[in-house]
């Protein structure tokens, strides 16, 4: 059975289709398991699991990459009151999400 399998897959006959694709019974071979077998031998095959087409199900979707220019995202924080250190007791911190900059100023 492997030699008919082969023959009718590997060589000049056959192609590498996959497991739904097979010459077997075209060169008018059949056994009671062929079905069976044949899926286990295309298994197996390395080129036949390369060849096959994806289908839509085994796709994965696509994400759209979302582009963003500096200073877009921002976040602005107030932070105090604090001991008074030179009259300042608030810091204002300014973070841009993208370019990761920090300013932070002392009021």
């Amino acid at each position: 059975m492997e030699s008919i399998l082969h023959h009718c897959h590997s060589r000049e006959v056959g192609r590498h289709f996959g497991a739904t694709k097979t010459k077997v019974l075209q060169s008018g071979f059949y056994w009671h398991s062929l079905f069976k077998d044949s899926f286990n031998f295309f298994a197996n095959c390395d080129r036949c699991q390369r060849v096959v087409n994806i289908s839509r199900k085994n796709e994965m979707p696509l994400t759209n990459i979302l582009e963003i220019e500096l200073f877009d995202v921002w976040g602005i924080d107030f932070m105090g009151p604090f001991p008074s250190s030179c009259a300042n007791r608030f810091i204002l911190v300014v973070v841009d999400y993208v370019s990761k900059w920090v300013e932070a100023e002392a009021l």
